[in-house]
């Protein structure tokens, strides 16, 4: 695995801890309300790293100057909620590995 490679899973990770950690000072009724968008930030999450051992060098080079990656996946998710998460996220991966 590449330095930048495990960058990029160290930053999902992290992320996702982040956004964990936020969701624990939440009440137990906001938690319950939220449950939805946590499993689905969970879900995001999982499929990033997943996807990611199959992109380009430059992909994940891309990918690691974002701000805040999985919230900008699921933001791209939310926008395209008619499709699949599975096939939004491949999409949203797709528009860093074109040359555009």
């Amino acid at each position: 695995m590449t330095d930048e490679r495990s960058k990029y899973i160290e930053k999902i990770s992290m992320e996702w801890q982040g956004f964990y950690l936020s969701q624990l000072s939440e009440s137990k009724a906001n938690i319950f309300s939220n449950s939805d968008r946590i499993s689905k930030r969970r879900q995001v999450c999982f499929l990033l790293k997943k996807y990611g051992a199959n992109l380009p060098d430059i992909t994940i080079h891309k990918l690691l100057y974002l701000d805040d990656l999985t919230d900008e996946a699921m933001r791209f998710c939310t926008d395209n909620s008619e499709i699949a998460t599975e096939d939004a996220l491949k999409i949203f991966l797709n528009l860093f590995t074109s040359d555009k």
